[in-house]
């Protein structure tokens, strides 16, 4: 049944392109493979419901669940690959909220509190020229490094709260003497190693050689795990160079401490579980 009110539903509030270029979509995972123009709406008052609950967002439901409501075009928000997600997340703030937003930020002088107006939208086009996909050689292998989705970064995310969280217990149990904590907490600290581990070798799309090609995760994963060490803290330093480069633009900031005055840099950081409560940032002293 039309109603007068159907002309007043929600409208895009803007129209986004994806970093990625939709390179690693289906459209099993974004409708019709649309990659480019992809409407983006405000988010509803259930929307908002759902962001309050604690349970739902740090599972990161609530914010699949926003994705999917604001962009309907995206239908598994899990698959997406990280500096899409964040990106997206950014629209839709804007698209909500509208561009401008207050930064809270701390002084990494004196530790003073400072607050100052950030333009989303600047940020925003600062993924323009984001690389979507990274390789580097090591002993005669080519090793192509992508980002990981959204679903990895969350499941990872998990795991290690509950270790940290068994690490927690451990040390306020009075029933144990100290070594036998340390020792559980060995075991613990032991697990998070290999979870950090794993994580690094899901950046790791292929190895190749010549024309040879491998991307079966599990020989990979064999492959890295019993090489050298030389191979793995390579890995994990081109990964960490890969990531670096999908981070917002820095900052300035003068501080507004009349005894301080000093002039550091501060970053967006992105923190899924809150990010549409508060944004938070991360300080440090140029250079």
């Amino acid at each position: 049944m039309d109603s007068f009110l159907s002309e007043h539903s929600r409208q895009p509030k803007l129209y986004i392109d994806l970093p990625s270029g939709g390179k690693f979509y289906n459209d099993t995972i974004i409708a019709q493979s649309q990659f480019v123009q992809i409407p983006v709406y405000g988010m509803t008052a259930m929307d908002e419901i759902n962001l309050k609950t604690p349970d739902a967002l740090f599972s990161g439901i609530a914010t699949e669940n926003v994705i999917k409501s604001c962009v309907p075009a995206i239908l598994n928000p899990k698959k997406l690959v990280r500096y899409d997600i964040e990106y997206i997340l950014l629209a839709i703030k804007i698209a909500t909220h509208g561009d401008r937003h207050n930064l809270d930020t701390q002084c990494s002088k004196c530790g003073h509190d400072n607050g100052f107006e950030v333009n989303l939208n600047s940020i925003l086009s600062a993924y323009e020229n984001m690389p979507v996909d990274h390789y580097f050689e090591l002993k005669d292998l080519k090793y192509h490094l992508i980002p990981i989705t959204y679903d990895i970064v969350t499941r990872f995310g998990l795991e290690t709260y509950k270790i940290q969280r068994q690490i927690f217990q451990i040390r306020s149990n009075q029933k144990w003497s100290d070594d036998e904590k340390e020792s559980k907490i060995a075991d613990l600290s032991q697990q998070i190693s290999i979870l950090n581990n794993s994580i690094v070798i899901k950046y790791i799309n292929s190895i190749s050689l010549n024309d040879n090609s491998e991307n079966n995760e599990d020989i990979i994963k064999d492959f890295i795990l019993n090489n050298e060490t030389e191979v793995a803290n390579r890995i994990i330093k081109e990964v960490q160079q890969f990531v670096s480069k999908w981070k917002f633009p820095d900052l300035p900031v003068s501080c507004q401490n009349p005894e301080c005055d000093h002039e550091y840099q501060t970053t967006i950081t992105i923190d899924y579980s809150n990010f549409f409560d508060k944004l938070s940032s991360t300080s440090r002293n140029l250079n």
